[in-house]
């Protein structure tokens, strides 16, 4: 196929002024050990991550979120003795929505808001503390034990957001802030 020159030209110099755009963002992969954290007492997250340990929840939701996070931070096992305790506050929420002519709901939200709080235990003091929210949406039937099993499945998936978040905030945290 025929280029005309003008367009080709035009072609090569935004394609080279994007090259010189992206080398110069200053983007970082989180889980390398190349950049600023990069010499800092944890050399990669893998083992920040490990010296976390995570204080048990109360209730079903907050026991399959700790699990979660458990298994995701510490995939080798938990470490002997860790450097900081990660604490979580669950407050669960229910919205409904959509509704029919007679008012019944027909689709609900929920919301589930966790407080995190990674504290250092050698000193004592807050490391990172932050608020972060998940939420999932599900339709509600005329069957209880269809809209029981909707709303655990929508709780179970609010949960493995949260998580998401909560080692997405970490992270940041060991990539930044860590001393």
């Amino acid at each position: 196929m025929h280029c005309p020159p003008l367009l080709a030209r035009s072609c090569a110099r935004i394609t080279l002024l994007l090259a010189f755009l992206l080398a110069g963002c200053g983007f970082q992969p989180i889980y390398g050990t190349n950049g600023p954290a990069a010499g800092t007492a944890f050399e990669d997250l893998t083992e920040a991550f490990a010296g976390i340990d995570v204080a048990p929840m109360r209730d079903r939701v907050g026991q399959k979120l700790r699990n979660d996070l458990v298994s995701t931070l510490t995939p080798r096992g938990e470490a002997g003795t860790p450097r900081y305790s990660l604490q979580m506050e669950l407050k669960e929420r229910f919205e409904g929505y959509a509704f029919r002519e007679d008012r019944a709901i027909t689709r609900q939200r929920l919301q589930l808001d966790a407080r995190m709080v990674l504290v250092d235990l050698e000193s004592g003091e807050i490391a990172l503390s932050d608020d972060l929210s998940a939420w999932m949406a599900y339709d509600v039937v005329q069957s209880d034990f269809a809209n029981l099993s909707a709303e655990r499945d929508a709780r179970d998936r609010a949960a493995a957001q949260l998580v998401d978040k909560v080692v997405a905030r970490l992270a940041r945290y060991f990539r930044r802030d860590a001393p």
